[in-house]
């Protein structure tokens, strides 16, 4: 099995493990998604310079997949910082 493929066996195993759901006790609905609504505007403004490109890497993958895979997963990690920030904390489903 090539590089190629063990990278998309773990991009796609690690999409079934779904989103974390975040929480804050006595929060309103209306609270709720302007946190979310900012948290996420600052995910995007911090990540909204991502380069692209078409050269490929070793793994045989464009750069722009490349970027787009590395930027979803910063906005994630700056989306979380937020909430936790905010108050949030992870719940169980």
């Amino acid at each position: 099995m090539n590089r190629f493929s063990l990278v998309a066996i773990a991009i796609l195993l690690a999409g079934c493990v779904g989103p974390t759901v975040y929480g804050k006790a006595g929060n309103t609905p209306e609270q709720e998604r302007k946190d979310f609504a900012e948290c996420k505007f600052e995910s995007l403004k911090a990540t909204g310079s991502a380069p692209g490109g078409t050269i490929t890497n070793e793994y045989n993958m464009s750069n722009t997949i490349a970027n787009d895979l590395a930027t979803g997963m910063r906005q994630g990690e700056i989306m979380q910082a937020c909430l936790v920030a905010k108050g949030y904390s992870a719940q169980s489903r």
